[in-house]
């Protein structure tokens, strides 16, 4: 892998990143208006990067990567966006500088907060098929 130092330190960012989910979801459970604070946070719409708390700006461009380093970033967003409940519906096969260049499309999004469920990013739609070989 290339020495590239924006790569560790959005590596971290996106780990630490995965410390400030809610990981104890009883104390919810406890609470008579659990469905009116689950909704609260279900409708706190912001940008994808604002609930990660990691700004789009941080990440390099795929053309300054590794292939490599590439799929160390997609396994890495992929990783804590399954932490805050987002999953990426991609097409199988898909190139991995283009699956990178994909999830970091919708990194301004915005979207809600997850405490329970998943919420899904289809890119499908996007006719992502023409860059499976």
């Amino acid at each position: 892998m290339k020495a590239n130092e924006n790569i560790d330190d959005i590596l971290q960012a996106l780990e630490r990143s995965k410390t400030n989910v809610y990981k104890d979801q009883d104390y919810l459970a406890q609470d008579k208006d659990v469905m009116m604070q689950v909704m609260e946070l279900e409708f706190d719409l912001k940008p994808l990067g604002g609930h990660l708390g990691v700004l789009m700006e941080q990440f390099p461009s795929a053309e300054s990567l590794e292939d490599d380093e590439v799929k160390t970033l997609v396994d890495k967003i992929l990783d804590t966006w399954a932490a805050y409940n987002y999953l990426a519906d991609l097409p199988e096969g898909l190139p991995i500088r283009i699956a990178y260049k994909t999830l970091l499309s919708v990194w301004n999004e915005e979207v809600p907060r997850m405490p329970t469920g998943h919420f899904h990013f289809d890119f499908y739609e996007l006719e992502l098929e023409k860059y499976i070989l």
